[in-house]
């Protein structure tokens, strides 16, 4: 009787009924038909509700739009989330308010919303703030980037994940330079590598390869080209079989550059025909670059993908699962494999297929799916 319910209020067209209920996952529900139908009303009405999923929910789906009064909201990921929306659109004073907020996340999306402020050496008090993330935000809010460079490079690997994220989403050419001269060095180091390792040095290499494709989705120049088609140069002259096809994966994702990431994805599937590499290192790479690609639709990748849900290898299959959204992922609901099937309902985003999944014999797929 439960599932009638729920599946009878999935096909109603009043998204209402879904964003302003009482379960959670119909608010999520009904948050992305909202959003989906530029439904402003629904959302600025599921910004006043009682449940604060809901309010944060329609933050991120409002934007600039979202009600400033969600600056003060009694709970702090609403609060972050309005920031977010908000950005450098949000009142400067009730930004300022913020950064004395008790929640870290929240100063440090203050801090970063305050970076065009007209009294932004305000900020300074921040550079002593107890939490790593808030300090990084005041950093990047203010310029700072030869002190952000300079901590990219400290020992402690979570100092140094952090300024390489905060360099990504503020660095100027002068950063960009810098990055791209390290991200060179360590493809040409990881392109002697036949094997693939993860340690310390790997994750580093992956937060620099993110740092400079944010910049290269920016649009950010060096010497008068683009970093973008720097990144390029870097892909067409990898060896793309090693730990450096991982690499450039995460650049390239986060540089949001469909050609480059086909070239990276068609080259490792070649790869594998032909490779001398023991079977479960070149299925690594390729899994690690799936992973990359798997934060946001690529609909020009489900060619080159599609056919390698056939694949023998499971863990390939799944990372591919991951990486397929709308109705490339409907194959991998056939798979033998209860995991890769689960991984496609919740990519596929489409009610028909997933009502025969509801008969799935594997529970864990029949969750996936409800």
């Amino acid at each position: 009787m439960t599932l009638l319910c729920f599946l009878l209020l999935l096909a109603s067209p009043e998204n209402e009924r879904l964003l302003l209920g009482k379960s959670p996952f119909f608010r999520i529900e009904g948050m992305e038909r909202a959003r989906r139908a530029g439904d402003v009303a629904l959302l600025q009405r599921a910004a006043r509700s009682n449940h604060w999923d809901a309010r944060r929910a329609a933050a991120l789906a409002l934007g600039s739009g979202t009600p400033v009064a969600l600056l003060k909201d009694p709970v702090a990921v609403v609060r972050a989330a309005a920031i977010e929306a908000l950005d450098t659109t949000a009142p400067e004073d009730a930004l300022w308010l913020r950064t004395r907020d008790p929640d870290s996340a929240v100063r440090a999306a203050a801090a970063w919303a305050l970076r065009d402020a007209s009294r932004k050496s305000n900020l300074k008090r921040l550079l002593d703030d107890p939490v790593l993330d808030v300090r990084l935000a005041a950093m990047a809010a203010m310029g700072r980037r030869r002190e952000l460079l300079r901590l990219a490079r400290d020992k402690d690997l979570g100092t140094a994940l952090g300024a390489l994220a905060a360099l990504g989403r503020c660095g100027d050419a002068s950063a960009a330079g810098t990055l791209l001269r390290d991200l060179g060095k360590s493809i040409k180091s990881s392109s002697r590598k036949r094997m693939v390792f993860v340690d310390s040095t790997a994750t580093a290499d992956y937060a620099r390869a993110r740092a400079v494709g944010e910049m290269a989705r920016r649009d950010v120049s060096v010497g008068g080209r683009s970093v973008a088609r720097r990144l390029r140069k870097l892909v067409d002259g990898a060896n793309l079989q090693g730990r450096a096809g991982i690499v450039l994966s995460e650049a390239v994702a986060a540089g949001r550059d469909a050609e480059a990431a086909r070239r990276i994805v068609d080259a490792q599937v070649r790869a594998r025909k032909q490779s001398t590499l023991p079977f479960h290192a070149i299925n690594f790479v390729l899994r690690g670059g799936m992973h990359a690609f798997a934060r946001e639709p690529w609909p020009e990748l489900a060619p080159l993908l599609l056919p390698l849900l056939a694949d023998r290898d499971v863990h390939v299959r799944r990372a591919v699962a991951e990486a397929l959204h709308g109705d490339a992922a409907r194959l991998a609901l056939g798979d033998r494999d209860a995991p890769v099937r689960a991984i496609g309902c919740a990519r596929i985003g489409k009610q028909a297929p997933l009502l025969a999944a509801l008969r799935d014999p594997e529970p864990s797929v029949r969750v996936a799916a409800i």
